[in-house]
């Protein structure tokens, strides 16, 4: 069961990631255009994912910290050069999480 103050910030990190959305879409669209389609051969959703995951841990590790570790382990960043292998897209928070412990455990992907 999650704490009350727990809750509160795993809560404002699914309202902050709602927020981010709207000015991470057409950034990243903005992005993929004029860099990532041709330099990483990377599809729009791929590009989108990686962007968003990559955010959310900033969010999940940096801002939440200690927090978040209790309930998202093994979280990673993924670097660039893996954007076009990016199995993460843009979606509920519940999916993300559950697929974050079956696939992401080894390659952070």
């Amino acid at each position: 069961m999650i704490a009350g103050f727990d809750f509160i910030v795993l809560f404002s990190l699914w309202v902050f990631r709602g927020l981010y959305l709207w000015v991470l879409i057409p950034a990243t669209f903005l992005a993929w255009i004029s860099i990532h389609a041709w330099r990483q051969k990377s599809s729009y959703g791929a590009c989108l994912g990686w962007y968003d995951w990559n955010v959310f841990v900033f969010l999940a590790t940096g801002l939440v910290g200690v927090r978040a570790g209790k309930y998202i382990p093994n979280v990673r960043y993924v670097g660039l050069v893996d954007m076009s292998k990016i199995s993460h897209r843009v979606g509920r928070m519940r999916r993300t999480l559950q697929d974050l412990n079956i696939d992401s455990s080894e390659s952070g992907i």
